[in-house]
């Protein structure tokens, strides 16, 4: 079977690209080359708390009724006088002593039988062979001493680990009944609600939908990403010389919505409605075309909510796969970006950019000052890691949840810190990809002579490309991608790969890990134009205990290359340590196919290691 070529050459000028990679399946034996390795408690029968809770609250009777009849002999009534006070009854009725029994036709009036007549429907209540009436009769009692039930304590039972509170209180038990209905009601009635909820969001997208310019396309259509461009109104300069770049206008624009990628500069409204600086935005978008004004009033303390305005706009309007927010001094390679999301398209809730934990500024009057510092503990901690806010793409069920959620979603000082927070909770995936952020040349120009084109450029130290007006267009000759690499590549409403080959990598990749659980499957390409020999056997299975130094002088050799020659192997564009374990290595940096990618180099290409070690700084 023949090797893969091209892999680690994405996007490259003149190179090759993953698409090269025939879909057959792989033959162990035939294919990859194997890399020689270095040398009961039983548990006891109890009834937990749960139990004893169910037992309690399952009874539909909310009386609470003795075992066993209590012993109480009759007193002296004669010389009994009445209780005193209230109180006295009720101590008569609580206690669990023998007590004297007063005249129950004092007490209760003169129909006693029908006091009693009441206690036997209670007691008789729920009994499987049931019982009558008749079978209490007056011989039963004795002259001297008298059965009987004390009279039932209401008990007002508040659920709390079993705790039982008991409230003194009465309920007549025809009550009972009325109770249960009204609990019933309550139920049906939350049903109720709850159904009406959902239709009632099911109205409102489909309201939505119909409102839309184009409901025929918008309401159907399917987009790969939609980019947003933050930018402001004194921007206008910024935003011209991305036109002039990345960014491409006119027919080529619309041809690029058509492939499945919408791009617009988005932009609020200011303080003054009307005002000279909306009216200069309209202007431009007369002229344009490219905006996407959002109910918003613009302002830098203000982002955080701009960005849920840009979400919540955005997927109102189209129905993407990702949504992609990007500032305007930033340069874009939309080719090396669409490879990169690509790879992320079965992965229902992604956040995809170059994640960071910058320190919170506590000390007021200085930039990125965080007044809510409090909040993430001591004066000198980090913020959780989340994405740089110069690039970051979210898909579509994030984009959904920020919508839905935009009103309770906390907003601190920074933007990207914003967005982070209202992922911290949730199940998504953290993808870092370093292809998000490179520097300006030289670093993105000796990455791109590489084949590992750069989706994003910029200065970390500006937060964007340092005077990115003059900037820009150095920046896209010495580091855009080919210009024929956007529109060669297949429309992007589809994956970059078909999803049946696709899947059927991932497959192949996790039957190598099953049967040979300590190797990996490794791919190993040279880069474009250099000056070392190319290698024999591009597909590798490594020993997980493997260092990469070691790895390192087995390509050595496949190779060929004399001692006085200096090579380079790099992942996802960095230089792995040495000492590091390949399966570490794997972890971190194997591909979605599942297959870890490495690239190797000459030093005409890469150039010195001590240039190497200063643009890794």
């Amino acid at each position: 079977m023949a090797d893969w070529h091209g892999i680690m050459c994405k996007g490259s000028k003149g190179g090759c690209s993953r698409s090269s990679i025939r879909d057959e399946d792989f033959e162990e034996e035939d294919v990859w080359s194997v890399v020689k390795e270095t040398k009961d408690l039983s548990p006891k029968m109890r009834k937990s708390k749960d139990y004893y809770c169910s037992t309690s609250s399952s009874s539909s009777s909310a009386w609470h009724l003795h075992n066993a009849p209590r012993m109480i002999p009759r007193a002296n009534l004669a010389n009994q006088p009445l209780a005193a006070t209230p109180h006295e009854a009720k101590v008569v009725q609580q206690s669990s002593s023998p007590m004297n029994i007063l005249d129950w036709s004092k007490i209760y009036g003169k129909n006693t039988r029908i006091v009693m007549a009441d206690w036997h429907g209670i007691m008789c209540k729920g009994s499987a062979g049931g019982c009558s009436r008749r079978s209490i009769r007056d011989e039963d009692f004795e002259k001297e001493d008298v059965w009987m039930w004390t009279v039932p304590e209401r008990l007002n039972l508040e659920t709390g680990d079993c705790n039982l509170k008991q409230k003194v209180g009465s309920l007549k038990y025809s009550n009972l009944k009325q109770i249960s209905k009204t609990e019933y009601a309550i139920q049906t009635l939350d049903n109720e609600i709850s159904t009406l909820e959902k239709q009632l969001a099911a109205a409102k997208a489909e309201h939505q939908s119909l409102s839309n310019d184009t409901p025929s396309v918008n309401s159907k259509r399917k987009y790969f990403m939609i980019i947003g461009i933050n930018t402001a109104f004194s921007s206008r300069k910024r935003r011209d010389s991305v036109r002039a770049t990345w960014m491409p206008q006119g027919e080529k624009r619309k041809k690029l919505e058509e492939k499945g990628i919408i791009i617009r500069f988005v932009i609020g409204h200011s303080s003054t409605a009307g005002g000279i600086l909306d009216k200069a935005i309209e202007a431009e978008e007369m002229a344009h075309g490219d905006f996407l004004r959002l109910e918003h009033v613009e302002g830098y303390l203000e982002l955080s909510a701009k960005t849920k305005a840009f979400f919540t706009t955005a997927i109102d309007l189209w129905d993407a796969e990702f949504y992609v927010k990007v500032d305007d001094d930033v340069h874009l390679n939309l080719a090396t970006l669409g490879m990169a999301l690509a790879g992320h398209r079965m992965k229902p809730r992604v956040y995809i950019g170059c994640m960071k934990s910058g320190p919170v500024i506590a000390r007021k009057g200085v930039r990125y000052h965080e007044p809510e510092y409090w909040k993430f503990g001591e004066v000198g901690n980090k913020y959780f890691r989340h994405a740089t806010g110069q690039l970051y793409a979210i898909s579509k069920d994030l984009a959904t949840y920020i919508s839905i959620n935009q009103h309770v979603l906390h907003k601190y000082a920074n933007e990207d810190v914003s967005l982070g927070s209202w992922f911290i909770g949730l199940d998504v995936e953290h993808v870092d990809d370093r292809r998000l952020c490179c520097g300006t040349p030289p670093d993105c120009e000796w990455k791109a002579q590489l084949g590992n084109i750069c989706a994003a450029s910029f200065d970390w130290r500006c937060s964007g490309i340092c005077k990115s007006v003059e900037r820009i267009m150095e920046v896209h000759k010495r580091c855009g991608e080919d210009e024929n690499a956007l529109w060669s590549a297949r429309n992007w409403g589809s994956s970059i790969w078909p999803k049946d080959v696709y899947e059927r990598r991932q497959a192949e990749a996790a039957r190598i890990r099953e049967k040979y659980h300590d190797r990996i499957p490794v791919i190993v390409e040279k880069a474009e134009r250099s000056d070392v020999p190319d290698i024999d056997k591009k597909k590798y299975l490594v020993p997980a205990d493997l260092t990469v130094g070691q790895f390192v002088y087995v390509v050595r050799k496949r190779i060929n290359l004399s001692a006085e020659k200096a090579i380079f192997v790099f992942v996802n564009n960095t230089l792995p340590q040495t000492a590091a374990l390949m399966s570490a290595i794997y972890e971190d940096s194997k591909d979605e196919d599942g297959f870890l990618y490495m690239t190797y180099s000459g030093e005409n290409t890469f150039g010195s290691h001590q240039e190497q070690q200063n643009l890794s700084l």
